[in-house]
């Protein structure tokens, strides 16, 4: 149960702070979220597109056009096929993982991840879902050396202390620091003393570093 909420919080945090981002600049919402059939009213033109022949271009569109319904499993599913006739695609690698990701399909974005990691090439967000890879086979250690050997720059700025201090809880450790000085990381600070079991401790790092920065509607927003 505490390892389900540990693995919980660490996708939740990916999601939130980068993929919803991303993908919403693409005109996607978060993931979950399918549209209702009566939503969706096609034109001529997009029934057209259904009826294209089975090719990269085709592919493309109708991607695209699930992706602008908010419908990322299609999306994904589309990419997946583009991806299929070009293998070594560094571009489509990472947006095939980005969608893999916002579908919920964990075990396919971090297999794209270590694709792309083999591949020689750097990228923040295949770093971080390697990282998630490790806590969810509980290999905490392997998850921090990978966090520690990571650029932490770009994308990976803001997820990174979440997970990092993740991690360590998963470890029994303790370290809330880097969470609790801001307030968009506080919920998760909050999150990990209840996982830990160590609210009062959580309480004196509060009152000694943030009390008087933090706005009350954060607070509620936590409390909340």
């Amino acid at each position: 149960m505490k390892t389900s909420l540990l693995i919980t919080a660490v996708i939740g945090a990916i999601t939130g702070y980068i993929i919803s981002p991303l993908l919403k600049n693409n005109e996607v919402i978060a993931a979950g979220k399918e549209p209702e059939k009566e939503q969706i009213q096609l034109s001529e033109e997009e029934k057209i597109i259904y009826s294209i022949p089975e090719n990269i271009a085709g592919y493309y569109l109708i991607g695209r056009h699930a992706q602008s319904n908010h419908d990322w499993k299609t999306a994904e599913e589309y990419i997946s096929k583009i991806l299929d006739k070009d293998k070594n695609n560094p571009a489509l690698m990472k947006r095939a993982m980005m969608m893999a990701m916002g579908s919920g399909n964990y075990d396919k974005a971090i297999m794209l991840a270590e694709k792309i990691k083999k591949s020689g090439q750097s990228d923040d967000l295949a770093s971080i879902f390697l990282t998630l890879k490790y806590i969810k086979s509980l290999e905490y250690g392997k998850a921090l050396k990978n966090i520690k050997d990571s650029d932490n720059e770009g994308i990976s700025i803001l997820v990174s202390p979440v997970i990092e201090s993740w991690a360590k809880a998963g470890k029994g450790q303790f370290d809330i620091d880097n969470l609790i000085n801001t307030s968009g990381n506080l919920y998760h600070s909050v999150l990990i003393a209840a996982y830990l079991k160590k609210i009062d401790e959580w309480n004196k790092k509060f009152k000694k570093k943030q009390k008087n920065s933090i706005s009350s509607y954060d607070l509620e927003r936590i409390a909340d």
